[in-house]
């Protein structure tokens, strides 16, 4: 399955403001000292640097059970800079090392769902470590695991090339390809709209019909419903488009109403599946802000394409008693392409 793909870079930060000492009072110990800013030990990037090396030097199974103790403490801005300098003293080990303790302690197996927090930290282990931690782990566990499509998410989000060559590179009867092929597609979903339309559209018609959910998946979450919209516009034929909008609803609903309503409004013609979870998220606007839902439809009312969502909008706006608003854009846009659609649903709802 030949896939194309670019490379990007990973994000920084900068220190953290305070610091808190992870060196263990003794042996076993879990109690932590921290150390105001103030201190006359030295700057806080130095404490800072003195404490990654500490961290760096403990063995991969010290350090992964000292982790994972962060990582199951209670959250606090302390907790935080912990599991911070932690994160930032893994290599691919530690990071393995860290994965198979979090999995024990929790008595999880590689299949069982771990949690929002490991999530975040296979991602990120992905996007820094790459190929090298995916090697590791695919060694470890050649039957894949629960969050393999995550790692290879983060790992797209900084090197799509590589990924994307690492996939190609698989075997057919590779156990995890499909997990696999699951993470390049929603990490390019958040690329650039031509790359993610072409990337995609290589893959055999098969994978691509059972992956629709992923790449629409990856571009909201990315780019919002303006990242979707925008692959979408890159697909030549009419199906993929609609396979993309519908299969991607259970992601797109989840955005804020208004901001599905602008970026749908144009799709409704050529998809009148649509038109139900339109109608959803139009009537959740004019419920929250019928000023703004009043507003849009002012702003769009020499639209070609935005008729059918003027239609609904008015119908929802008639439903929760703003028709006054409704009749008043009839007057002002005599000439509206939606004009016929508004006046339907204006009708409609007189009648309930």
């Amino acid at each position: 399955m030949p896939v194309s793909g670019r490379s990007g870079g990973p994000d920084s930060s900068g220190p953290a403001p305070s610091l808190v000492s992870l060196t263990p009072d003794g042996p076993g110990s879990s109690k932590r000292s921290v150390r105001s800013s103030n201190s006359a030990e030295g700057s806080i990037e130095a404490r800072f640097a003195a404490e990654l090396k500490t961290l760096k030097g403990l063995s991969d199974a010290e350090f992964s059970r000292r982790m994972v103790d962060v990582w199951c403490e209670r959250e606090s801005s302390e907790n935080l800079l912990r599991k911070a300098l932690f994160a930032e003293a893994c290599d691919s080990d530690k990071a393995k090392a860290f994965y198979e303790e979090f999995k024990r302690r929790k008595g999880l197996s590689p299949q069982d769902e771990g949690g929002s927090q490991l999530w975040e930290f296979m991602f990120q282990a992905g996007k820094r470590f790459g190929g090298d931690f995916m090697q590791k782990y695919t060694e470890a566990y050649p039957q894949g695991t629960r969050e393999l499509d995550t790692i290879v998410h983060g790992w797209v989000s900084s090197d799509a090339t590589a990924a994307v060559e690492w996939l190609n590179g698989l075997p057919e009867d590779c156990p995890y390809y499909s997990k696999a092929l699951k993470g390049i597609v929603w990490g390019i979903g958040d690329t650039a709209p031509d790359f993610a339309a072409r990337t995609f559209l290589n893959l055999p018609e098969e994978e691509r019909n059972q992956k629709f959910e992923s790449l629409g998946g990856g571009a909201i979450n990315g780019r919002g419903i303006t990242g979707l919209v925008e692959i979408a516009a890159q697909l030549p034929e009419a199906k993929d488009r609609e396979k993309l909008v519908m299969s991607s609803l259970m992601h797109s609903m989840k955005q804020p109403p208004e901001d599905f309503v602008s970026g749908m409004a144009g799709q409704l013609a050529a998809i009148p599946r649509l038109s139900g979870a339109f109608q959803e998220m139009a009537g959740r606007w004019v419920r929250s802000s019928p000023t703004d839902a009043i507003a849009w439809m002012g702003n769009n009312a020499d639209g070609a394409d935005q008729a059918a969502a003027l239609g609904l909008m008015a119908g929802q706006l008639s439903r929760a008693g703003r028709g006054d608003a409704v009749d008043q854009w009839l007057v002002a846009h005599p000439k509206s392409p939606g004009r016929a659609t508004v006046e339907a649903a204006r009708a409609q709802g007189e009648k309930r």
